[in-house]
């Protein structure tokens, strides 16, 4: 009988899957359409990270790297970007590491970063000066705002994403649009990907796996707005140990995060943007 049932539910996943061809005529239509309304309003951001290294023990662990990062973003409203923390930060991902250093004891190392020079750039070449107003470090959101208010004209001829067709929920093998932007070395082209997704997480809040870009918009087969692909990070601690071997914590995993819980955070990032640029602060705190 459960020979049975796992074969009825294997035909039953099958069909549904075959269902959401990517060459099917509607979804394309709308996947096109979609990429036609929405595309200008997925941007490129660069920054530069210098990245340093701090431990609890007076020991010298170098550090001052510096490495330039590139990633898409979406304008919400002129001026105003959401993008994954970890797509900007080079060291999101990365967990603090415990060191066991013979006749010191252990010691907990963090690998920080610190963002300068933030631009985002619209799909004419245009490049604004940027900073970091609000983020979010339990969604992996960080929300980009220009350093310099924007007039009307500037704000007239920008392109943004609007958050009133938004979409109420997904299910497993729903087919899934995709928009993005290539890189310097492609010409700054859209993207545009078809994918379906592949698991509902309901705990302890609800997203979705199937993303592709980072800080790229997810719609519905209908054209309705789903959320944003950003990495749900593991925070288990990586042990090393100077003689040989480590254990490393979990991978960070893509997905999507639904756009209701993004507007949360909306109102307060509205309000610092508003607010006078600030100096620059490391993304994380060193350990003590």
């Amino acid at each position: 009988m459960k020979k049975l049932l796992s074969l009825a539910l294997a035909a039953v996943w099958f069909t549904a899957v075959a269902a959401v061809r990517a060459d099917d005529p509607a979804l394309v239509e709308t996947a096109r359409k979609t990429a036609a309304s929405f595309a200008p309003a997925i941007v490129n951001l660069s920054v530069v990270a210098k990245i340093s290294a701090h431990s609890s023990l007076p020991i010298d662990l170098g550090g001052g790297k510096e490495q330039s990062v590139e990633c898409v973003g979406t304008m919400i409203e002129p001026g105003l970007v959401v993008t994954a923390l970890a797509a900007i930060d080079p060291v999101r991902a990365i967990p603090p590491m415990k060191i066991n250093i013979p006749g010191s004891g252990e010691t907990t190392i963090d690998i920080v970063s610190e963002l300068h020079d933030l631009k985002i750039r619209l799909p004419d070449g245009t490049e604004l000066k940027s900073r970091i107003v609000l983020k979010d470090e339990d969604l992996d959101l960080a929300f980009i705002a220009t350093e310099v208010p924007l007039d009307a004209a500037a704000r007239a001829g920008i392109s943004t994403l609007p958050l009133t067709n938004i979409a109420a929920t997904a299910e497993v093998v729903d087919p899934v649009i995709i928009l993005g932007r290539n890189g310097k070395s492609l010409n700054y082209s859209p993207t545009l990907h078809l994918n379906r997704i592949t698991a509902c997480i309901t705990k302890p809040r609800r997203f979705y796996l199937g993303g592709t870009e980072m800080g790229a918009p997810v719609f519905n087969a209908q054209g309705q707005l789903l959320g944003l692909v950003v990495n749900k990070p593991e925070h288990e601690t990586k042990a090393i140990n100077p003689m040989g071997g480590m254990k490393a914590g979990l991978e960070p995993t893509p997905i999507i995060l639904p756009m209701a819980q993004i507007q949360n955070n909306l109102a307060q990032a509205r309000e610092e943007a508003a607010k006078p640029a600030k100096t620059p602060a490391p993304t994380s705190a060193p350990a003590k």
